[in-house]
């Protein structure tokens, strides 16, 4: 698997998480780190690759300006992913992952990880400018923001 590929070129590679809401955010601070090689690695659905994953890493892809040909095909597969499919939530509730949350009431849910329609602004707004990374502390993996806000909520 190219996961395990990942870690035997880098032990300890940078691991950032992303979401649609913080998308942009992380393309951002990928692009400022200067990494010369990045691998987008999305979370597998009963082992299965989603279109939501694939839609989401597009995105990112699409953010970070790579020319189409130095993209390798699962690359470019997200980003014509994201280019045929964008953030529609109607083109997502028609997936495999949208027909089950349809199933459980909840395609709601769809429209709320694209576009944030039911999470309080104020919320989203702070979503929007995490870049969340994998780091480390006495070998225990911990997610942190790397881009704390400047005057944080009470």
């Amino acid at each position: 698997m190219l996961i395990d590929y990942v870690f035997h070129l880098h032990p300890r590679p940078e691991i950032y998480v992303a979401s649609f809401a913080n998308a942009k955010a992380t393309a951002r601070t990928l692009l400022s780190e200067g990494y010369s090689r990045i691998y987008l690695v999305c979370g597998i659905f009963f082992e299965c690759l989603s279109i939501e994953d694939m839609v989401l890493g597009g995105q990112i892809i699409a953010q970070l300006g790579s020319a189409f040909d130095r993209l390798d095909d699962d690359a470019q597969a997200m980003l014509a992913c994201f280019q045929a499919y964008g953030n529609k939530p109607s083109i997502l509730e028609q997936s495999w992952v949208g027909k089950v949350l349809k199933h459980l009431d909840k395609t709601a849910d769809i429209a709320d990880a694209l576009e944030g329609k039911r999470i309080p602004p104020d919320a989203l707004a702070l979503m929007r400018k995490l870049t969340l990374k994998v780091d480390y502390s006495f070998g225990i993996p911990m997610i942190t923001n790397v881009n704390p806000p400047k005057n944080p909520p009470e």
